[in-house]
């Protein structure tokens, strides 16, 4: 009897998830661990077993995740932490595998996407990445692997493919409409100083969208563009205080600058959100460890994944059915927007 993934998570104590991406040399398994699980794996003769099952079934019963190079890092981990969950509880509810896979393999640079269509080592690919190459694109279309594209516009992004995404617009409008109503008039935003990043250029667009609808006064220096991360947010309290005396709100496009500003204003004597009031975006699991609490806006993580999920599966199954592709973002009202004026 061929032996299953089940079988060697039972005898290495480990989930069939953790034995999967031991399988797949998934960053996110320790070293020990993960020999540990290989070692059983060849002893079993697990991979002539799983290949010979496949070329019966023409079905391998496993899912790719595709996530960009380097996102298991700690300041790229918290914000694909919350899509990597979405994304793999969606397909185990399918009784599939769901195995997590960096754009290119980490032992040498070459296309995760093209070794696994080309082989037929899946049967769909989740996809979370921005920067993918025409050839991978490529190899989608000529080995007719079903697909779906999640959170992420391609750079090179072609029309018949399929992306569940975040109105950026909307949040950034979202954002700034409520420190307006709130009493904010004399709003600025930090964004990020990245052309590529379109997700950033968007909120911008609904920022600027609700100071026109409201009437306020729109000033280029209100618009401050840098990297996006925790030091910038502290330096720029630090570089441009005298600024930051002259408005009532901030909106930061991301969550990591806003804890970073908060830092830095309260060393300067400001008192948040009294003095002036702050606005995050992403609800980044980190923001529970900052006083005072962050008031953000959360995306809808969870149905862009389960939609993406669902639609794949459709491909999968050959159905044509027309899925919800584009979500809201909401508030998560906290401690740093002044809401008592």
């Amino acid at each position: 009897m061929a032996i299953t993934l089940k079988d060697i998570a039972k005898i290495a104590g480990v989930s069939e998830s953790t034995v999967s991406r031991c399988l797949n040399d998934n960053p996110l398994v320790s070293k020990k661990t993960m020999s540990r699980v290989k070692k059983i794996a060849e002893d079993c003769n697990f991979q002539c077993n799983i290949n010979a099952r496949n070329l019966v079934n023409k079905k391998t019963k496993r899912i790719g995740i595709i996530f960009p190079d380097g996102f298991y890092k700690f300041n790229m981990r918290d914000f694909f932490s919350s899509l990597e969950e979405h994304l793999i509880k969606g397909v185990e509810e399918q009784d599939y595998e769901a195995v997590v896979y960096t754009l290119n393999s980490r032992s040498c640079i070459k296309s995760n996407i093209k070794k696994l269509t080309n082989g037929r080592e899946v049967d769909g690919l989740l996809i979370a990445c921005r920067d993918i190459p025409v050839e991978d694109i490529e190899a989608l279309k000529r080995n007719k692997i079903p697909h779906t594209l999640v959170y992420y516009k391609p750079n090179k992004y072609w029309g018949s493919m399929k992306l569940f995404t975040n109105d950026n617009v909307h949040s950034g409008y979202l954002a700034t409409e409520y420190l307006i109503e709130n009493g904010c008039k004399k709003i600025a935003t930090i964004t990020s100083d990245n052309k590529k990043l379109k997700n950033y250029s968007q909120r911008t667009i609904g920022y600027l969208k609700a100071i026109r609808e409201f009437k306020l006064k729109i000033d280029k220096d209100y618009i401050m563009k840098d990297i996006m991360d925790f030091k910038t947010g502290e330096r720029l309290a630090f570089e441009k205080v005298s600024f930051f005396k002259t408005i009532d709100g901030v909106f930061c496009q991301q969550d990591k600058v806003a804890l970073g500003l908060i830092k830095g204003l309260i060393k300067q004597g400001f008192s948040i959100p009294e003095d002036i009031s702050v606005i995050g975006h992403d609800n980044l699991e980190i923001v529970d460890f900052f006083d005072p609490k962050l008031t953000t806006v959360q995306q809808p993580f969870k149905n862009i994944c389960q939609n993406a999920v669902i639609d794949l599966f459709d491909q999968i199954n050959g159905v044509d059915k027309k899925v919800r592709r584009i979500f809201k973002s909401n508030i998560i009202e906290r401690e740093t927007v002044k809401t008592n004026f």
